[in-house]
Parts: C-alpha cells; sequence; structure tokens
C-alpha cells in the first residue's frame, strides 16, 4: 500500500481538506475568494468519499500543490492577484468535476453510482449547473398551492450582457436614447474578457453535463426515485429545452462541444428506462410550465440538421462545416434512439390520435393530420434523371456558402412557421440534391387570387 492510499485509508485527506477549509473560512481578508475557494473545498471534502476520486485526484501533481497552496493562505496573501486565483478557482472547480467525469467513465462498478447518489452527489452537480447557467428550475405545485405561472427570468445572454455592461455607483441616470454604447463614461465592456468568460463557463456546464451523461449510462443498475425528482425540479430540462429552441445550426456549430453534451445525453436518458419518460411531456403541476416536450424539439432539431445536411453536400468542406457534419450525426443517432423509445412509452396512443382526429370537425382536424407535411425534401428528377423544374436551365453549380446559410436558416423556419388551415395552406418541397430547387402549392383564403384552387409553384 502507497503512502497516499495509507494516508487516505486513515481519514488523512478529509482531515486535510477540513482544516484547509477552516482557515479559509476564519482567517481569509478577501471574503470573495474566501467564498469561491470555500465552496470548491465544500464539494471537494464531499467527492472524497467517492471510490476511485481520490486515486484519480492525486495523480494531477497541480492539485496536490493547489491544496497546499490554499491551505498556506497564498491566494489571500497575494493581494494584487485576485483574478489570477479566481481563474484558478474556476480551472480548479472544471478538472475537478473532469476526475468524476473519468471516474465513471473508467469503471463500471455500479456501486460507484450507489455511493455517489447516497453523497448527494447529483444534487450537487445540479447545483452547480444552475450557478454555472443562471437557468431557472421547475418546481412541483401540489394541489392547493398557489399555482400562478412564474415569471421566467431572463436567459443567460441577456444576463450576461447586463452583468458586464453594470454601470459603476456613480453613472449618470441619464443617457441619451438608442445609443447602444458608451464612450468612456461608466464600465467598458470588455469584449476579450466576455469570449473568455463564455468559453471557460461552456466548458463548465459541457463537464458537468457529460458527468451526468456517464452517471446514467449503465443498463443494470436505476437510480433511486429521489434523484429522478431532483432532475425533474433542477434547471436541467429547462436548459436542454432552451438549447434545442435555438433555431440555428450555424449558432449551435459555435458552441460544437457544449450542444454534443447535451444531445448526448438526451440519448443516455433514452436508453434508461427510469430516465426514458423525462423525455416526453412533463405533468402540468411542475412550474413554470413546459412549453413542449424535449422529444418534439428533438425532432424539430433533426429536421433543421436534415436541411442543413442537404446544404453541407453542395460546400466544400472547412472546419466549420466539418464540426456541423460531426454534430448532426449526433443529432440524427439521438433522434433515431429517442424516436424508438417514444414509440414504444406511448404504444398505441398514436393510432389513437388519428382515429379521433378524423372524428374532429375539419377546421380542427385538418392542421392537425397536415401540420406535418408542409415541408419535406423530395428528389424533382424524372425516371430519366432528368429534372422537372421550371428553372433548371437557369440553375448554377457555383452556390456561395453565404446563400447556402441564409437558405438554410430560412428553410428550418419553414417547417412550423407555413399556414396549415383548411381555408388557406402552403406545402413546399425542396429537392434532396440541390436545396435551392424548391416547389411550393398555395390554397389560398376566400379573397385571394389563390382562393378555391392549389397553385403549383417552381422556386429558384
Amino acid at each position: 500500500m502507497g503512502i497516499f492510499d495509507s494516508f487516505e485509508k486513515e481519514g488523512g485527506v478529509t482531515k486535510l481538506i477540513s482544516i484547509t477549509q477552516k482557515s479559509v473560512e476564519e482567517t481569509w481578508k478577501n471574503r470573495e475568494l474566501a467564498e469561491k475557494w470555500g465552496l470548491w473545498l465544500q464539494e471537494l471534502e464531499s467527492f472524497t468519499k467517492l471510490p476511485l476520486f481520490f486515486q484519480l485526484f492525486i495523480k494531477d501533481k497541480n492539485f496536490k500543490d493547489l491544496l497546499f497552496e490554499i491551505l498556506a493562505g497564498v491566494p489571500d496573501q497575494e493581494t494584487g492577484n485576485s483574478q489570477l486565483w479566481s481563474e484558478k478557482q474556476v480551472e480548479a472547480v472544471k478538472l475537478t468535476y473532469k476526475i468524476i467525469r473519468e471516474m465513471f467513465q473508467v469503471s463500471k462498478d455500479n456501486s460507484i453510482r450507489e455511493k455517489a447518489a447516497e453523497n448527494g452527489l447529483i444534487e450537487k452537480i445540479l447545483l452547480r449547473l444552475k450557478e454555472v447557467t443562471g437557468e431557472f428550475e421547475r418546481s412541483l405545485v401540489t394541489e392547493g398551492e398557489n399555482d400562478e405561472e412564474e415569471v421566467k427570468p431572463p436567459t443567460e445572454e441577456v444576463k450576461e450582457e447586463k452583468e458586464e455592461a453594470q454601470p459603476v455607483k456613480n453613472y449618470q441616470k441619464k443617457k441619451r436614447m438608442g445609443v447602444g454604447y458608451t464612450t468612456g463614461v461608466g464600465k467598458t465592456w470588455n469584449v476579450n474578457q466576455y469570449i473568455k468568460n463564455k468559453k471557460i463557463k461552456n466548458e463548465q456546464i459541457a463537464y458537468l453535463i457529460e458527468i451526468l451523461s456517464n452517471f446514467f449510462r449503465t443498463k443494470d443498475w436505476n437510480p433511486p426515485s429521489y434523484i429522478i425528482d431532483n432532475i425533474l425540479e433542477s434547471c436541467l430540462l429547462p436548459l436542454i429545452e432552451n438549447a434545442f429552441r435555438t433555431g440555428s445550426l450555424l449558432d449551435m456549430v459555435k458552441f460544437n462541444k457544449l450542444y454534443i453534451s447535451y444531445v448526448r445525453l438526451v440519448r443516455v436518458f433514452s436508453k434508461n428506462k427510469s430516465m426514458a419518460f423525462t423525455l416526453l411531456e412533463i405533468k402540468s403541476n411542475y412550474k413554470p410550465k413546459q412549453i413542449e416536450p424535449i422529444h418534439k424539439l428533438l425532432s424539430k432539431l433533426n429536421d433543421l440538421a436534415n436541411i442543413y445536411n442537404s446544404c453541407l453536400q453542395s460546400q466544400t468542406s472547412s472546419d466549420s462545416e466539418k464540426d456541423a457534419e460531426f454534430l448532426i450525426k449526433e443529432i440524427k443517432k439521438t433522434h433515431k434512439s429517442v424516436s424508438k423509445t417514444v414509440d414504444r412509452l406511448q404504444g398505441d396512443q398514436n393510432e389513437a390520435f388519428f382515429e379521433n382526429a378524423l372524428h374532429l370537425p375539419l377546421r380542427e382536424s385538418y392542421p392537425l393530420l397536415l401540420k406535418n407535411l408542409r415541408f419535406d425534401h423530395m428528389d424533382m428528377r424524372n425516371e430519366a434523371g432528368n429534372y422537372v423544374h421550371h428553372y433548371i436551365k437557369n440553375y448554377s453549380t457555383n452556390v456561395s456558402s453565404s446563400k447556402i446559410n441564409r437558405l438554410a436558416q430560412e428553410l428550418a423556419d419553414l417547417s412550423t412557421a407555413l399556414p396549415i388551415e383548411h381555408t388557406n395552406g402552403i406545402f413546399v418541397r425542396v429537392d434532396k440534391d440541390r436545396v435551392d430547387l424548391m416547389k411550393a402549392m398555395v390554397m389560398g383564403a376566400v379573397g385571394t387570387p389563390y382562393a378555391h384552387g392549389a397553385f403549383e409553384f417552381d422556386i429558384y
């Protein structure tokens, strides 16, 4: 047995962290740093109770050195380096969660998961996720409680902009209307620092999401019910819902690693018997009320991925296109897994849905039955392989990437934005190989030139 193994067995690790935590709390003068490092030490003390954690922790020499520097009070003594030690704290948190991620990755022993659950690991991960993202939590409203809809807090981006642009105390309250930039008055917005902070934050979120993926990626162990309750009453599902609601694959590719972590976690949930139902519509007594279930948002995201995939076929590969292709593969793989799970969970509900829809009045049944047919891809070539399109002679094979990207964004909106009423509907089809060749069928409302007929248009 090595010296560090003996040290851990005799409780030396917990004692060392406890002493360090007490020193930080009682002796440090820089209270901001004391609070940050105190929280990290509190988490660290809890994590050392998990099997394998200390063995992985102690392998990193930087971690050992850092722990003794904190014990010696170095951050509090270096008064001019508060920003440096704040950044080190963020890095320490990230590396700590990296170890936990690896811990579940390298071990298939479910006793580790049981021990982690007993020590409240998932609660800590979810709380840290809320702290990092600023995302709202859902809460279970029991019968008789005030179940008024809560006001949704500002999005992460709005919150960050407010924090970055917070003025100094003596800033003049009177400002010119319509001016978006300050000219030296008050606190300036540091673009480079904002980008750096955004990158660090996204890395932290990705690590936390990956921990959850590794924790739930098991076939032989079902998490206890209180962990499922913790998930439902946390910020996790709202965070994924908002991420899938982005509407632009280009924006997602900019933060590729983060979005891939979201998609993979959903795939893990779809394969876990206890967690799969969280992808369906959750009960209405969870507030704020869910706008749309994750499986439906993923379906729309998959449609978006298909559109972008068609666009990418006509472009030369660059690093950004390769990132997009990889993200699209992950989305499609997850959608396939989730669709299979949803079909299994819903059973005969789909058949009953169509049966019931046919007995509804036309104004209700028409959109229900045809809304998913508003937009799709098709092969516009005939049996001889020639395109059947009015503008095919005008078609150019040299398509700019800016045009393709703009088309992709516009087409992504069409799948849900086109009107679908029994008196007014538009159906669009895009060629499966040439995304800028389209056909549209318009059935207009009474009082328009397109009333009482179905009009087909070739669009280029």
